[in-house]
């Protein structure tokens, strides 16, 4: 169990440290970080496709639509090598336009409350122009956003790190303060056998019985005086 629990420790504590480091990494390096992970999405991509493509060419068991779907990953693949920036700018873009579309929602429910002389279109108005603001920065910044967003994770990593070796110090606390006192309750056992010295239960029972005797017989004296 100690042996286990050891394995355990260690393997959070290994755990631990990459997290941090790997935080660290995304914090000081977002930006070529973001590249190698394209890069690396890239290369599988390439890998995955050739590999179907290649199988779809030498045998007859697969299809066309095998080949044909096998090539758009292959060239995916090429294009996420060749273009890592542009690939990655590509997510924010897109959340951008979201946010834009969801912005103009926002401005026509504001108008329709207002015509309905209903309350909170302003709120609705202001919600909508912060929307339009965050889809504008996503679109125009994309490449900044996805650093920012790769930073933020980066943070979230570091805090995960910290607050795991917390729990491992806490727990390694718990454990030998529930070992101590198990040793303790153990000596304090063996005290009270040297005390009691040889005797077993049944010198026990033997000595409570001739105890119990001689009161008898001493009742018995008593009552014949």
């Amino acid at each position: 169990m100690k042996s286990f629990f050891t394995r355990i420790k260690l393997t959070a504590f290994i755990t631990a440290i990459l997290t941090i480091a790997l935080g660290v990494v995304l914090i000081m390096y977002p930006a070529e970080t973001m590249l190698i992970a394209v890069r690396i999405v890239g290369g599988f991509l390439l890998l995955l496709g050739g590999v179907g493509a290649v199988s779809g060419f030498i045998s007859d068991n697969h299809g066309k639509v095998f080949m044909i779907g096998s090539l758009i990953i292959a060239f995916l693949g090429v294009w996420l090598l060749a273009m890592p920036q542009t690939a990655a700018s590509l997510i924010p873009m897109f959340m951008g336009v979201v946010l834009v579309i969801d912005a103009l929602e926002d401005f026509k429910l504001a108008y329709e409350a207002k015509t309905h002389e209903a309350s909170g279109w302003v709120y609705q108005i202001l919600v909508g122009v912060i929307g339009i603001v965050m889809g504008v920065v996503c679109i125009c910044k994309a490449f900044g956003v996805m650093e920012f967003a790769v930073i933020f994770i980066g943070v979230f990593l570091i805090f995960d790190g910290v607050t795991d070796f917390y729990v491992i110090f806490k727990t390694i606390r718990a454990v030998r303060a529930y070992e101590q006192a198990a040793k303790t309750a153990e000596a304090i056992d063996v005290e009270y056998e040297e005390v009691i010295g040889d005797k077993t239960g049944a010198d026990f029972e033997a000595d409570a019985e001739s105890d119990s005797g001689e009161s008898d017989s001493t009742a018995i004296n008593v009552y014949d005086a």
